[in-house]
């Protein structure tokens, strides 16, 4: 894999520091897994919802970046990454700033999502404060990063779209949200294989961290047959063969390879956009 990416080094190497690194892949999977979204619940497709969630996701993953970037488990997970965000500290803060800003003014124009925007808000500071005995905040317990991100991905990209439409939540939309938790479960769980070694130091009980890669790769792979689930009873083919690349990434995910995997995942946006828009 290494030599297949050597000729192309410097170009992958440009992509990776102005796209991954500030999580654009990542809002861009948002957007397209919204459109997905609207598509399958029969919503007319929303430029100004899909800027919204666009801003959201880069101010959700650029703020956790920021903060976490001292911490003895980036620095040890993710070192390449962790160094670009300290030399771009100022124009990374000031890029997230701005996507706020446009959020807020977007949030404006569709005031219907705000609801289930302020209840992923408000799920996060519990997630985030020691309201626990002993002072523990929620995320310290075993295992609650997974089910708490995927969930966060199931409010940003199928209820604050369905929100802003006025949608009823209906079976049709439970089974959507249900298969966009499962996937971004799957991949969460994949990026804790990744970051083994640093939530060992951080004390971080993943699951990868309590029983091991092979179980967590079982699970990813657990995770992907359930999406092809969603999508039968959506009748949804295409949307099947998602829940296979899934589960095909889980079982050939290699940490020495995470830099071409680093796309595979982050990137499942576009996979799943083909399979609604051109498969479904």
């Amino acid at each position: 894999m290494k030599r297949f990416l050597a000729p192309l080094g410097g170009v992958v190497g440009i992509l990776e520091r102005w796209l991954l690194y500030p999580n654009v892949v990542l809002a861009l999977t948002a957007v397209l897994w919204s459109a997905c979204t609207q598509k399958l619940l029969n919503i007319p497709q929303d430029p100004a919802v899909l800027a919204l969630v666009f801003a959201l996701t880069l101010v959700t993953y650029n703020r956790d970046r920021l903060a976490d970037a001292d911490s003895p488990a980036d620095r040890s997970n993710t070192a390449e990454r962790t160094r670009w965000v300290d030399r771009h500290r100022k124009s990374l803060a000031r890029f997230t700033g701005g996507a706020a800003l446009v959020a807020a003014m977007l949030l404006c124009l569709r005031p219907m999502a705000l609801a289930p925007i302020g209840a992923g808000i408000g799920f996060a500071l519990v997630y985030s404060s020691r309201v626990l005995p002993g002072g523990r905040a929620v995320r310290q317990l075993p295992v609650t990063k997974v089910p708490y991100v995927a969930l966060l991905w199931a409010v940003l990209t199928v209820a604050v779209p369905a929100a802003a439409a006025g949608t009823a939540w209906n079976g049709r939309a439970a089974l959507v949200g249900s298969l966009i938790f499962f996937a971004a479960a799957a991949l969460v769980n994949l990026n804790d294989l990744r970051d083994l070694r640093g939530d060992r130091i951080a004390g971080t009980l993943t699951l990868p961290v309590l029983l091991g890669d092979g179980p967590a790769r079982l699970f990813s792979a657990i995770s992907g047959s359930l999406v092809g689930l969603c999508a039968v009873l959506l009748e949804q083919p295409g949307l099947g063969l998602l829940g296979l690349y899934i589960a095909l990434l889980a079982l050939s995910y290699r940490v020495e390879d995470d830099r071409l995997f680093r796309w595979l995942i982050e990137g499942i946006g576009v996979p799943t956009w083909l399979a609604v828009f051109w498969l479904g």
